[in-house]
């Protein structure tokens, strides 16, 4: 792998304020339950950040991380076409507006793609 190999990070979790949005006290295990509960929403992408993931030589345990973390996996943006409460973050990793122009759906490759190389 070729960056971001997700097993080499070290983390003290979600924050408190992150982790209470989930009723949770922050750190690890906070990350690991609001990363269980978004699993299933995650699975829904796993070919499309799989392309991605070979194309850019990225684990792709990294780009779902962003994406469960950014928009829960979809979850919290689905009914809003994307965006986020402020329309300021737009698709599954919350590409911001302001400092690029949004490519694709919400959902899609191009959204994933651009999301990562902004990495």
């Amino acid at each position: 792998m070729g960056y971001g190999d997700i097993m080499r990070v070290e983390t003290s979790g979600a924050s408190n304020l992150t982790a209470g949005a989930d009723r949770l006290t922050g750190g690890v295990q906070a990350s690991e339950k609001m990363a269980n509960h978004d699993l299933a929403c995650m699975r829904t992408y796993k070919t499309t950040i799989g392309k991605v993931a070979s194309k850019r030589d990225v684990d792709p345990a990294l780009i779902a991380a962003i994406a469960s973390r950014e928009s829960r996996g979809g979850a919290a943006i689905s009914g809003n076409n994307g965006w986020c409460p402020r329309r300021i973050g737009f698709g599954l990793m919350q590409v911001d507006k302001d400092a690029h122009t949004p490519i694709g759906a919400w959902n899609s490759v191009e959204h994933v793609d651009q999301a990562t190389g902004i990495l």
